[in-house]
């Protein structure tokens, strides 16, 4: 009975370990290590160039937050070199458009980053076809068939890769110059911003400076005061306080007198005048006045016989030469016609925004009617006075008056200007007792604006 139970079950043991013993067919077995094989290939292969993908964007990431920082730098630098430049509020600006500036060019990294990254996605749907591709191998049936089939793969993973690197070299090329040159382009966008917002600012203190409504006291020193080159034959100092308003829109009114100190009662008169001035673009500019004076009987003053002085004037102003005309009609017992023509140019010496020396050598000819009631009421002599009142017609004269070269120096402090001057004058066709030599008068003149 056991014998019987022992051979059924011996049989199915001997029957189940031929069945594990039996190999498959030899075709088979390679067909699955060859599929093995080109998976494992296209995994590692695939990973390895993700790795590499995520590089490029990390570098691209790196190069933004770079750049980020030195604009950030940049900024700094820009304010830092216009601290005395510019105020608060555009400051503000630069740093407001600089942040503006920045978002752009991290959209712009993004935008690279997506672009960079974009050949991998080509690359693994390439290698995903040619994996489900060779990894069947109908016509193999050996084992240098099967190896040959996996070089093959090799060989087509290599021209992917080849292509893929080759790809994103391009685009990081083309995206760095790309970069560089937005980059480029914001750093000189904030520095000719930094620049503008400089010179809206000196414009501003111009307009502040010459324009705008302000209030100006002021006090002007000569050492050797004339009137068309004419003393009047007294070489005496004169002070000249004043009080002075203008208008934004061009209308003036300023108030003075005169202190002398060869005359019997120095404070020798007083003079009120009213004016416009006007600009024509940047080159042209002229104004407008009118004034009267009231001096003492005993002024010594050439100009003392004027009661009304009309005055009109026009410049040009080059950047390399200002050239202006003045005419200027004075009445009184009689009238006089002066016309005076200037040549100059400034040389200007910036201290700070708001403070500055210049120079402006300046030559003048004066030309102008000599009328001989006038000349002989500035003589004082009342027999003179008859003697040139009886041929006030026949001695009337009209010409060259006088030329002089002067050296005015303008000194801007904020609202404080000072205005040291000296003037070489050379008299011309003197008819009165005024000097007729040449001489120098120095001039200094002090005011302070308040708007």
């Amino acid at each position: 009975m056991s014998l019987l139970v022992l051979l059924p079950l011996c049989s199915l043991a001997q029957k189940k370990t031929s069945e594990l013993k039996s190999p498959e067919p030899n075709g088979i077995q390679l067909a699955r290590r060859l599929a093995s094989s080109v998976e494992r290939f296209a995994d590692s292969t695939l990973q390895t160039e993700r790795r590499y993908s995520d590089s490029l964007t990390s570098v691209v990431a790196f190069a933004a937050r770079e750049a980020i920082n030195r604009i950030d730098f940049l900024t700094d630098s820009l304010i830092t070199s216009a601290r005395d430049s510019l105020d608060a509020s555009r400051k503000d600006t630069l740093r407001f458009i600089t942040k503006s500036l920045q978002q752009q060019l991290l959209a712009f990294g993004d935008t690279t980053k997506q672009i960079v990254s974009g050949p991998i996605s080509h690359f693994s749907d390439e290698l995903i076809k040619g994996k489900g591709t060779y990894s069947l191998c109908d016509s193999c049936e050996s084992d240098p068939d099967f190896n040959d089939r996996f070089e093959q793969f090799r060989e087509f993973v290599d021209s992917l890769h080849d292509g893929f690197h080759d790809t994103t070299a391009a685009l990081m090329d083309d995206h760095k110059d790309l970069f560089q040159d937005r980059y480029d382009t914001v750093h000189d966008s904030l520095a000719d911003l930094r620049d503008n917002l400089i010179e809206n600012r000196l414009d501003e203190i111009d307009y502040q400076r010459y324009v705008a409504t302000r209030l100006t006291v002021s006090t002007e020193y000569s050492s050797h005061t004339t009137y068309r080159g004419r003393d009047n034959g007294v070489h005496q100092q004169m002070i000249t306080p004043s009080l002075a308003y203008h208008h934004s829109a061009g209308f003036g009114i300023e108030l003075s007198t005169f202190w002398l100190d060869q005359t019997p009662k120095p404070w020798d008169g007083v003079a009120a005048s009213v004016a416009y001035e006007f600009t024509v673009g940047s080159l042209i500019g002229g104004d407008l006045s009118y004034s009267h004076f009231w001096f003492s009987d005993s002024s010594r003053l050439a100009r003392s016989v004027i009661k009304n002085d009309f005055s009109a004037s026009l410049s040009l102003n080059w950047p390399v030469l200002s050239l202006s005309v003045d005419g200027d009609l004075a009445t009184g017992s009689a009238s006089e016609f002066t016309t005076a023509v200037t040549a100059s140019h400034e040389f200007e010496c910036p201290l700070t925004l708001y403070d500055k020396i210049s120079l402006e050598p300046t030559l003048t000819a004066i030309i102008g009617e000599q009328n001989s009631t006038l000349t002989a009421l500035r003589t004082k002599g009342a027999k003179v006075k008859k003697a040139a009142g009886a041929a006030a017609q026949s001695n009337s004269t009209f010409g060259i008056l006088d030329y002089e070269v002067s050296f005015p120096v303008t000194i801007i402090l904020g609202p404080l200007t000072l205005s040291p001057s000296v003037v070489y004058i050379v008299p011309m066709n003197v008819v009165d007792l005024s000097t007729a030599k040449a001489f120098v008068d120095f001039e200094f003149g002090v005011s302070l604006a308040f708007h």
